[in-house]
């Protein structure tokens, strides 16, 4: 059971490091788009994309680095993340009058609920690493 539970969690963990990195590159690479969207979000104060822009990349960048070196609290940060980036998707469908796209790479290519799916896949799958990484100890 260690063995596969391990593996489990190995696996979560490149994926989100790959999700997370991924993106991140996707922004930095667009940045001048991803700020642009991020300046016609309802949801973010006007003149604040920018500031928005570079904190989601670090935010990702850094989630990635700790489920490297503090695993714990990288799963954590990554499911902050995510819930965060999923009640942000929820929130801007079913309550906006314009659904900006800030996502980045092939991700802006899924329509918004797949995208939320997708996004609760990885919620579950970073819940069950947490829990089976508890269950180790």
């Amino acid at each position: 059971m260690n063995k596969k539970t391990n593996l489990f969690i190995v696996i979560t963990k490149y994926l989100i490091v790959l999700l997370f990195c991924y993106t991140a590159i996707s922004k930095i690479m667009s940045f001048n788009d991803f700020v642009y969207q991020l300046e016609k979000s309802p949801l973010i104060p006007i003149d604040f994309g920018m500031i928005f822009g570079i904190i989601i990349i670090l935010l990702e960048l850094v989630s990635s680095y700790f489920l490297f070196y503090k695993e714990h609290i990288g799963l954590y940060i990554s499911l902050y993340l995510m819930v965060l980036f999923t009640t942000y998707l929820y929130t801007i469908i079913n309550y906006s009058y314009y659904i900006p796209c800030s996502c980045g790479g092939v991700l802006e290519k899924l329509d918004w609920n797949t995208h939320i799916i997708f996004n609760l896949i990885f919620i579950l799958l970073i819940i069950i690493s947490i829990f089976l990484k508890k269950n180790l100890k």
